[in-house]
């Protein structure tokens, strides 16, 4: 039953005037554990602008059963009713406006509360209300493990794996669309996601021009009421459906004069009434700062009491924000400024991140930020991903990769997800995991949740905490030979110095640090991040090695020269038309290639092909004592098909790994086991691989020396 006080004229504080009153507080007199609470309530004063804090400030001061005091702020409220026509979202207001309280109780027991309000009549304070809180189900609050900094887990002790992809933005249908795409998040047993707060379709950001096409934009700092609305019901869908948010509250077009730009349109910019000259400016300006947490208060005092928001993301690929090289120092005080603010104001201490490149050591040593996460789109993308995850552990944080995909400049030409699919199993295959991007016109059009509900059925119940991770160097022998042979992506970053340059071709078909064979070769106008790429090759075998080139220079595209061992005449010396495939002949024994850029601009090598013969069969394996996991997959298999067809007689050989195991064996799109044996080993495990199609996972449980 509802408590509904009306409440008598409250004396201010102040001595002259008179006090704002409090003329409505509604509330329940249940609650349950970290659940949302809402409180209404109702003054007797209007204000100009109920989003500006200098002119209004409310808080609940909550009392806990322990004694532990809790400020939360209010905020200016209005309820819609939705309705679909003709494929857009359209809201009415379904009353008038009032202000609410939203909040999450974390111990069981007597609640009290009172309510302050500031404003130009003063201070003013409410009676003590009180509600009781009982238990339930909810696992609470994601952390970063208390034990093992590797990981996250939930309040309630339970570990926490996050699984998922995407869903940055709805189209026109709005909040529908989050109906539709959480219910199979759900069904997938999926348990991530990011949500942009930004102004596309009709927007579900806070802020934007008031040219919007919408109309429910309001400029700075007068907040649209309808996008946030859409944010409660995306929120509300995510608890029920056991999806937890990355919520992103900026992201980097709005503030970039070149990548992805929407600066023409930012009411920050002096061009549109604002007052910023550049995106850079952002990070610096006393009244910008001041804005960001305005917006960050009522982004708390609005979705702050849900478990399912993950963490508070400040920002999306912050690198490519304006004039970033120069404006780096401010780009990491205004992270450290902004994140120790969220910190004091979130009464539930959500996990804060950011996006940026993954050299960006500063701004990922910053203790304020609980995540570290990167972005990755390029070939190569198996092991780049799965050395992002390794190589960001150095800062002893939880890893994400928040978005890849093959391609940036398409929505993925497959059908069937074998990019998503294969980076999925890859990333998993060292404790991680990377959030496809494409949600809408790749995995929602093609239906491809399928590979979700099996990688989350071959983790569920898994618990990654039990002791340090090491990746095993995992050997395939027996079944067919690659078609291919050895073939190789490059995923090095472009834009930075090249990490490596010189690399040496292993009798497996395997390259030590093929992480870093960088994607572009520069030319003389940016020498020092890299024009030539040397390999080192002994092989049986004559062979063919091919490389393509993807994409070359709109300016003044590279000159593609390719030499064999010593040769000062080189055996390719052209500038490419591409995309465009060369070939040289090696014969057999100890040699050297020599790949380099003798032109003014870049060009791209796509992939790289050592015609050697290997096994088709490759994979990635780590333990953490008791259990071991492995990924085994086909080397030719691309868009859904293999020229190999049903791989038989291939074994897996882990080293090391001596004692008694009991082995599952997982087909990775069913997430179903496809057998179970028990294998002891002196030394080396051998594992004879089922038949499988496209790949298979294992699961190898250690049950005595």
């Amino acid at each position: 039953m509802k408590k509904l006080l009306m409440l008598a004229l409250l004396l201010s504080v102040q001595t002259q005037g008179w006090a704002t009153n409090i003329v409505r507080v509604d509330y329940q007199p249940t609650a349950a554990i970290a659940q949302k609470y809402e409180i209404a309530l109702d003054l007797d004063t209007t204000y100009e602008n109920p989003f500006d804090t200098s002119e209004v400030t409310i808080d609940a001061v909550f009392t806990a059963p322990s004694g532990r005091q809790i400020k939360v702020p209010a905020f200016w409220f209005l309820d819609f009713n939705r309705r679909l026509i003709r494929k857009e979202e359209k809201l009415t207001a379904a009353k008038k406006p009032d202000w609410r309280i939203r909040f999450a109780a974390q111990e069981t027991g007597v609640y009290q509360f009172f309510i302050s309000i500031k404003d130009k009549e003063g201070d003013t304070f409410s009676e003590t209300f009180q509600f009781t809180s009982n238990p339930s189900t909810n696992k609470g609050f994601i952390r970063v493990d208390k034990l093992n900094s590797r990981w996250l887990s939930y309040d309630n002790g339970d570990f926490y794996l996050p699984i998922g992809h995407n869903l940055a933005w709805g189209t026109n249908q709005g909040t529908y669309d989050y109906d539709l795409w959480l219910t199979k998040m759900n069904a997938a047993k999926e348990n991530w996601s990011r949500v942009w707060m930004n102004h596309y379709y009709n927007g579900q950001s806070l802020e934007w021009s008031q040219n919007h096409k919408s109309g429910w934009f309001h400029g700075l700092g007068i907040y649209n009421l309808q996008g946030a609305w859409k944010l409660d019901q995306i929120i509300s869908k995510a608890e029920a459906s056991g999806v937890y948010i990355q919520l992103v509250t900026q992201h980097h077009g709005q503030f970039s004069q070149k990548t992805n730009s929407t600066w023409d349109e930012n009411p920050y910019n002096s061009a549109n009434g604002g007052f910023l000259n550049n995106g850079a400016e952002f990070f610096t300006h006393p009244e910008a700062k001041e804005l960001y947490k305005r917006k960050m208060r009522y982004t708390v005092a609005r979705w702050g009491y849900s478990t399912s928001i993950l963490a508070w993301e400040l920002w999306n690929e912050v690198h490519y924000t304006d004039n970033y090289e120069q404006n780096y120092p401010n780009v990491v005080t205004w992270h450290k400024e902004m994140a120790q603010y969220l910190r004091s104001i979130d009464p539930w201490s959500h996990l804060i991140t950011t996006s940026a490149r993954n050299e960006d050591n500063t701004l990922w040593s910053l203790p304020e930020l609980d995540l570290t996460q990167v972005h990755y789109y390029g070939t190569g993308y198996k092991e780049v991903l799965r050395q992002s995850h390794l190589s960001m552990q150095q800062y002893k944080k939880p890893n994400i990769i928040g978005e890849f995909g093959d391609d940036i400049y398409t929505f993925g030409t497959d059908t069937t997800g074998t990019v998503i699919h294969e980076a999925l199993w890859a990333t998993s295959m060292v404790g991680g995991g990377a959030m496809a991007w494409y949600w809408d016109k790749h995995i929602h059009a093609n239906n491809l949740y399928y590979h979700w509900a099996a990688l989350s059925a071959f983790w569920q119940n898994e618990d990654l905490r039990q002791g340090p991770i090491e990746i095993i160097e995992i050997k395939t022998k027996g079944g067919p030979k690659a078609s291919g042979g050895a073939r190789f992506f490059p995923g090095g970053k472009s834009w930075s110095p090249a990490k490596q340059s010189e690399f040496w071709l292993k009798s497996d078909g395997s390259i030590e640090g093929i992480a870093n064979l960088p994607t572009l070769l520069h030319g003389s106008n940016k020498s020092h991040l890299g024009r030539e790429i040397i390999f080192h090759l002994n092989s049986d075998n004559n062979m063919i090695f091919a490389l393509t080139v993807g994409r070359v220079s709109s300016w003044k595209p590279g000159n593609l020269q390719l030499f064999i061992d010593d040769q000062t005449v080189p055996v390719v010396n052209e500038t490419p038309k591409p995309p465009k495939r060369y070939e040289a002949s090696i014969p057999a024994g100890k040699h050297k290639i020599r790949i380099s850029n003798s032109g003014i601009d870049w060009l791209s090598i796509d992939s790289l092909e050592f015609g050697m013969p290997i096994t088709a069969t490759a994979g990635y394996a780590f333990t953490n004592g008791n259990m071991t996991y492995a990924w085994i997959y086909d080397r030719d298999y691309q868009k859904g098909s293999s020229p190999n067809g049903l791989l038989t007689g291939v074994e897996a050989v882990l080293p090391n790994l001596a004692g008694k195991f009991i082995v599952e064996q997982w087909n990775t799109r069913t997430g179903t086991i496809l057998g179970s044996s028990t294998i002891i080993s002196n030394k080396d495990l051998l594992i004879p691989v089922k038949p499988f199609s496209a790949d298979i996972a294992l699961k190898i449980r250690k049950t005595g020396s």
